[in-house]
């Protein structure tokens, strides 16, 4: 259901929540309690290593550790890996595709400018979010089928120079 993606904006620091659920709990009872949850401006669940990607934001870095802190600690996940962004969204496009996929690059930091011009040029980008000290750009790409998303990760984004690895996540759509 990536109508939870469409992102507010307004919060000055955000992050990106990858949770991985235990198999005794029920991933669609977590991602209607996580899709609601206070901060919350974006909510998918997702096909790969991770059940649940998630989009938090808060006013400050402190306030948004203390959320995501308070999000790990409520809710049972075998495992939650958080990506702070290091600044305003590298990349917001009004990109309404049906079908929505994450990738998550790996980047030489020295590239971001060269990466931010491609990327902001890519019709199937959404948004990118620059974390982990500039070493990774995640993306929220839309498109009309997951497959094209896939296609342009591995035949075109994966070739880009600065692109070190591209991991992607295809999100479900409930609709």
């Amino acid at each position: 259901m990536s109508t939870q993606s469409e992102i507010s904006g307004t919060a000055a620091s955000a992050a990106l929540v990858f949770f991985r659920c235990p198999k005794e709990v029920d991933s669609g009872e977590l991602y209607a309690r996580l899709a609601v949850e206070n901060g919350v401006s974006g909510c998918d669940a997702v096909l790969g290593s991770w059940d649940i990607a998630l989009r938090v934001e808060a006013e400050n870095r402190e306030a948004l550790k203390a959320m995501v802190e308070k999000i790990g600690t409520t809710y049972a996940t075998d495992a939650i890996e958080a990506h702070y962004s290091e600044e305003a969204p590298a990349i917001q496009q009004n990109n309404t595709g049906k079908a929505a996929s994450y990738a998550i690059l790996d980047v030489d930091s020295t590239k971001l400018p060269d990466l931010r011009a491609k990327l902001s040029s890519a019709n199937f980008v959404a948004r990118g979010d620059v974390t982990d000290g500039g070493k990774q750009i995640i993306l929220l790409m839309r498109g009309n089928s997951s497959k094209k998303l896939r296609d342009a990760a591995r035949n075109d984004i994966r070739f880009w120079p600065g692109v070190l690895r591209v991991k992607q996540l295809d999100a479900l759509s409930f609709s």
